[in-house]
């Protein structure tokens, strides 16, 4: 009975984590893709952002629109010639944590995403050094 029951939890635990996750990004749980399924990147940039911490673009002529969804979680837009910017289109995300100005930010780390729904934007979370979401400003560089 004990075992059974911490199986039970267990599963209960691992579901509510997936479904967390998935809350972040439009819904879309995290999955590796087929082997062999995405295009290939040969490293170049061709798209910057600079977001602030409120979600507002500083910076990116190729950014059509930015917007922070919630604490720590922001939606990057981008236009020509950064469409259709998914994995599977061999496009490549880099988040560079960054005050944007002068001094210095605590110990933040972001992570990207495509975003669910809309191809030419790119999905960013960023979470401080005890893994709860926090807002900051960054750079974006697309690679193509």
């Amino acid at each position: 009975m004990k075992t059974f029951l911490k199986y039970l939890v267990g599963t209960a635990s691992l579901a509510l984590s997936i479904g967390a996750m998935g809350a972040n990004d439009g819904g879309v749980a995290p999955a590796d893709a087929p082997a062999g399924s995405l295009q290939d990147n040969r490293g170049s940039v061709l798209c910057t952002a600079a977001i602030n911490s409120t979600g507002t673009k500083a910076g990116g002529n190729t950014v059509a629109a930015s917007t922070r969804l919630s604490v720590g979680t922001y939606q990057v837009t981008f236009k020509a010639p950064c469409t259709a910017v998914t994995a599977a289109n061999g496009w490549m995300r880099v988040v560079q944590v960054d005050t944007l100005t002068t001094g210095s930010l605590p110990s933040i780390k972001c992570t990207t995403a495509d975003r669910a729904g809309v191809a030419n934007a790119v999905w960013v979370a960023c979470y401080n050094s005890a893994g709860a979401a926090a807002d900051t400003s960054f750079f974006l560089f697309l690679l193509r």
